[in-house]
């Protein structure tokens, strides 16, 4: 079961791979990946915006935002593909020699273009911890949103190692956890949206 965790969170990756390559192949177009870049990226910018007064719903935007992972890897394996295809098809304008020799300079070229395309974006891919990924968005929105003064947060809480730390203590029947895994996010939300609630609720109304 330990190999699920890495084939989930790379599940993105493998879904823009096959989206990528038969957009290509059905339509040529990349508009609709780009659409969807364009929708996760606006979830992520609106979630970051959310979590320091509501992390659940938050995190919830910032979720859905995995789409721009899987988006983008669709547009880097189109640009890869048409890349490759179009080097293939000039060879013998690009290239002297034989056509096994142009045939083999256009596939070193083309081998060495997608080498660069794909370290672009993949590096990133490898950890699931890249920028566009939710588990670096929500740590950041975390620590912007809460690193704000004044804090609602007290130093040595647990509320504040949610925000704040990668470790987060345990308290009675809540035991420790750490990282910043899918798991770990939504318990660390739901922690800050308990604190914040109950910080409202206990703030006097104005008479």
């Amino acid at each position: 079961m330990a190999i699920l965790g890495p084939a989930l969170r790379h599940l993105p990756v493998l879904v823009g791979l096959v989206w990528g390559v038969f957009t290509y192949a059905r339509t040529g177009s990349i508009w609709v990946p780009l659409g969807v870049a364009g929708a996760g990226l606006l979830s992520r910018w609106w979630g970051g915006r959310l979590v320091p007064s509501s992390p659940v719903a938050g995190l919830t935007l910032i979720e859905l935002s995995i789409v721009t992972v899987a988006a983008g890897t669709a547009f880097v394996t189109w640009m890869t593909v048409w890349t490759s295809l179009w080097i293939t098809e000039n060879a013998a304008a690009m290239f002297p020699g034989s056509p096994d020799q142009q045939k083999t300079l256009a596939g070193v070229l083309a081998g060495g273009v997608a080498s660069y395309l794909a370290a672009l974006w993949v590096k990133d891919s490898e950890s699931g911890e890249g920028a566009f990924w939710p588990s670096t968005t929500f740590r950041l929105a975390l620590r912007d949103g809460f690193g704000r003064a004044p804090s609602p947060l007290t130093r040595d809480t647990r509320e504040h190692d949610a925000a704040f730390l990668d470790s987060v203590r345990g308290q009675g029947a809540e035991k420790r956890f750490a990282g910043w895994g899918y798991e770990a996010r939504w318990k660390r939300a739901h922690l800050l949206n308990e604190f914040l609630k109950s910080a409202r609720s206990t703030v006097s109304p104005v008479p």
